[in-house]
Formats: structure tokens, sequence, C-alpha cells
């Protein structure tokens, strides 16, 4: 009698309850770890793909690989950037993102076919230009209007000024 009880304060699973419980194997615990948004399994999968074609100088030096490259590198610092306590307060991924490359490079960690592949993508193919123009257009539209008017506003007459000042000077 006390089961049957049971069974009508419970009820039948929900799907997100049945979810949880097909979730527990481990396998499961394995794709809930994410380096970014990627789930590990996969994030392990990319990156040793990319590091054994940069190894045997395979990588190929566009920016295909560039962006392999980059990205594989920059999910892992900024997510460590995320998680590190005294970095994710001041930047850290960014921060990470920055440095930690930078100094794989001047100490030689790097093959040369990976360096080759970012080159080609930030000077080549002006990657670095567009990410840049990106982020200023993207700024500017993200700000509220009535900022960005008198903004305008207060910086057009000294610049209109400037402008006729170094014309006038020649």
């Amino acid at each position: 009698m006390m089961e049957n009880a049971q069974q009508y304060e419970t009820g039948p699973l929900k799907k997100s309850e049945a979810k949880t419980e097909r979730k527990s194997g481990r396998r499961s615990k394995w794709s809930d770890l994410k380096v970014g948004v990627i789930p590990l399994p996969h994030y392990i999968g990319l990156a040793s793909i990319i590091f054994l074609a940069a190894y045997f100088s395979k990588l190929p030096s566009d920016m295909i690989g560039g962006f392999a490259v980059i990205i594989i590198l920059g999910m892992l610092l900024g997510d460590i950037g995320l998680k590190v306590p005294i970095l994710k307060d001041i930047g850290g991924p960014a921060i990470l993102s920055i440095f930690v490359p930078s100094v794989l490079v001047f100490l030689n960690v790097f093959n040369p076919s990976v360096t080759d592949a970012v080159t080609a993508l930030m000077k080549e193919a002006n990657f670095l230009y567009f990410y840049i123009s990106c982020l200023v257009a993207g700024s500017i539209i993200g700000m509220n209007r009535t900022v960005l008017v008198k903004g305008f506003v207060r910086m057009f007459v000294p610049l209109v000024a400037g402008t006729l000042a170094s014309v006038g000077m020649g």
C-alpha cells in the first residue's frame, strides 16, 4: 500500500529527469567537460589532429592552417584564463591568449609550419585588420544612440577646426 502511495506522489519521470538518468555513464562525464564551447573529447581530437599536422609539417601555410592553430590555442588559453582566480578578474583570457603564444614563438616551441600558417593568416590575408575593424564597428553599433550623437556633436567642431588648420598650414 505504501509503494502505491509513493508511486502517485512522484509520478512518471519527466523528460529532463530521464535524460539525467541516462547520462550516468563514464562517457557522459567526459562529454560534460568543455574547452570553450567544444566538449573535451572533440577538443582533444581536433587539437591532436592539428598538433600532428604541425609536428609532421603537414599543416597548410594558409588561412585554414592559421585559423586552426589560433582557434584551438585561443580556446584553450581563454578557458584557462577564465578559471584562474586572479586572472579571471583582470582579463585573463585576453592576457593569456596574447602573451602565451608570443612567449612560445620567442622560445621557438612552435614548428616553422605553425608560425608560417599564422603569419600567412595575419600578414598576407590581413585578418588582423579585418578583426580590428569588426571590433570597432561592433563597438560603435553597440553604443547607445543618444551617447553616440552627443559624442559626435562634441567632436565635430574640433575635428573640422583641426582639419581646416592642417589644410591651411599645408
